[in-house]
């Protein structure tokens, strides 16, 4: 993919440069990765409310530290086997960070 060309006025691109028709195409290429995102959220918090329900019957406490650095390290590693840029991996386990806290509340 080449790179935008930033030296030609942005109503160029429209008409010249064909990038809006590419950007588009990442943007749909984005909502299509987006629905799946939200979807295994969502199927993942249904899990975690099963196992909170479990752990409040079994009277086992919701927090469990262990699980949760187990999870952002198997995490981390996925997100490294894809992208090599720290940041990203950093990022996306900010994100994890999130979802973990929020799962906690939904237990």
């Amino acid at each position: 993919m080449s790179a935008l060309n930033l030296d030609i006025p942005v109503w160029d691109w429209y008409d010249n440069q064909g990038n809006m028709n590419a950007i588009n195409d990442l943007r749909a290429e984005i909502d299509k990765i987006d629905e799946q995102v939200a979807r295994l959220l969502a199927e993942r918090f249904l899990i975690a409310q099963k196992v909170g329900g479990v752990k409040k019957a079994e009277n086992i406490p919701l927090l469990n530290i262990e699980r949760e650095i187990e999870v952002l390290k198997r995490i981390r590693m996925h997100a490294g086997a894809v992208v090599s840029d720290p940041q990203v991996v950093d990022a996306i386990e900010k994100i994890y960070l999130t979802v973990i806290t929020l799962t906690r509340r939904l237990q």
